[in-house]
């Protein structure tokens, strides 16, 4: 793992498996990792993202929170 505190994963929805296992280390190496993701959208399923279920794997893996936002202010 890269030696630091905190990691970000933005667009959670488009990691592969090789991308969950290396974000999955720096959480079993004690880093705090906050996932953020779109369950509506992936974009890179032609390299074999793992959508949505990428997000339920690492909330399993980690027993992290889920936190849904309902409105969204991006999109009408």
């Amino acid at each position: 793992p890269v030696p630091c505190q905190d990691m970000l994963v933005d667009e959670c929805q488009d990691v592969d498996e090789a991308q969950l296992a290396w974000v999955l280390e720096h959480a079993k190496a004690g880093v705090r990792v906050l996932v953020v993701g779109d369950d509506d959208q992936s974009i890179y399923g032609f390299r074999d993202a793992l959508g949505f279920e990428g997000m339920v794997a690492f909330q399993r893996a980690t027993d992290a929170e889920h936190v849904s936002l309902d409105i969204t202010y991006r999109c009408p």
